[in-house]
């Protein structure tokens, strides 16, 4: 699932002097730099959604009555999107998004070193869906603290 990056225009200094402003090197720097953090900061909002729908169809796998193959490949998938994340959330503005998805990684290793032939944890199951919601609700706005996320992850029970 992919959603529109949206966000403003790309800075256009040929468009200020054609309507008889004036730029200078460094504002048209500025201009692009703050460009390109409006994309990464896009990128990054788009993660929610892409962990909830994987989320979205572990869960069904997950409430069978053992591990399958394929239901540890999905956890790992999860693992890794939730690594990239959090790789990509340093010195963003989402940063405090890191300990909601650092907690996702935990549950998806408890879960993926179930033993074959055996039932994962329910408990852990259930985890699964409050931690991708509480990783939107960072992106949106919802969650705008570390110290709220940490709360959060508190009392979900990822310990």
């Amino acid at each position: 699932m992919t959603i529109p990056l949206g966000g403003g225009d790309p800075p256009n200094p040929l468009h200020v002097k054609a309507t008889g402003g004036k730029a200078s090197f460094m504002e048209i720097e500025r201009m692009i730099e703050d460009a390109i953090q409006t994309v990464e900061e896009r990128k990054l909002e788009n993660q929610g959604p892409e962990i909830a729908a994987l989320v979205g169809r572990l869960a069904p796998m997950l409430d069978k009555p053992q591990i399958t193959p394929s239901s540890i490949g999905g956890l790992n998938m999860l693992i890794d999107l939730n690594m990239q994340v959090i790789s990509q959330l340093e010195g963003s503005r989402y940063s405090h998004v890191q300990e909601l998805c650092q907690a996702l990684i935990t549950v998806s290793k408890r879960l993926a070193e179930t033993p074959k032939g055996t039932a994962p944890d329910p408990q852990q199951v259930k985890l699964l869906k409050p931690l991708s919601q509480a990783i939107q609700a960072g992106f949106a706005g919802g969650i705008n603290s570390a110290e709220a996320a940490r709360m959060i992850v508190k009392q979900i029970g990822v310990g």
